[in-house]
């Protein structure tokens, strides 16, 4: 199934028994989006294939998570993975950016392109294609860290910024863009860890989002 976002509607819930709700019943989507949900979403013409993910198969040691995937996403436009507990959607999340390496006896098959480049061609440097994602887990990790030092470290990190008077900028803009400024500007020096639980996995989107990655990935 695809799920695929580019502007504001309401949605017609399916009942109980996987027909449609009766005409004129719906419900306001809570994200700004169309939603297209089929095996083939709608997709603007303009926006082209960024991952292009071609007949992957994923093993944990024996046990296969992954059978065959092939899908494409697109460029400027928000897709999501939706299906039960345990059927791989965090799996196949981690397979574009070689997270999946550091896990004993995983293997994968197949092939997934990033921009049309092959990310397991030998030439390919996987810290180097990590960073052009950013990660935002099911469960808040912010660092134990202040909550601005959350924010600004990758940045930081990466020389993205080199003056203090960036960094209180690029805070600043990553926390509105989470909805998380306006409740903790008198709090960037409390540690992110002492945030309540949404407020902490707003505080990692913001982080996510401040070394500006090419594609976002979130595990919610």
């Amino acid at each position: 199934m695809a799920f695929n976002g580019t502007a504001l509607a309401d949605v017609s819930l399916p009942n109980k028994v996987g027909g449609m709700m009766e005409s004129g019943v719906h419900e306001r989507s809570l994200i700004d989006f169309d939603l297209h949900v089929g095996e083939h979403a709608n997709h603007d013409t303009s926006h082209r294939v960024k991952v292009k993910v071609e007949n992957v198969s994923f093993w944990y040691g024996e046990k296969q998570a992954l059978e065959n995937v092939a899908l494409d996403i697109f460029d400027h436009e928000v897709t999501a993975f939706i299906g039960p507990s345990g059927c791989g959607k965090t799996t196949l999340l981690k397979c574009p950016n070689w997270t999946h390496e550091i896990i004993p006896d995983a293997r994968m098959s197949g092939r997934i392109l990033l921009d049309g480049r092959d990310i397991c061609a030998a030439d390919i440097d996987p810290p180097a294609l990590r960073r052009r994602f950013g990660w935002v887990a099911q469960k808040p990790n912010p660092f134990p860290r202040s909550v601005y030092k959350n924010v600004a470290y990758g940045p930081w990190l990466h020389g993205l910024i080199a003056k203090r008077s960036e960094a209180d900028e690029l805070v600043q803009s990553c926390l509105a863009l989470a909805g998380l400024w306006d409740e903790v500007k008198d709090r960037l020096d409390d540690p992110g860890t002492e945030l309540s639980g949404g407020q902490q996995q707003r505080l990692c989107v913001a982080r996510a989002i401040s070394t500006n990655p090419e594609i976002n990935q979130s595990g919610n």
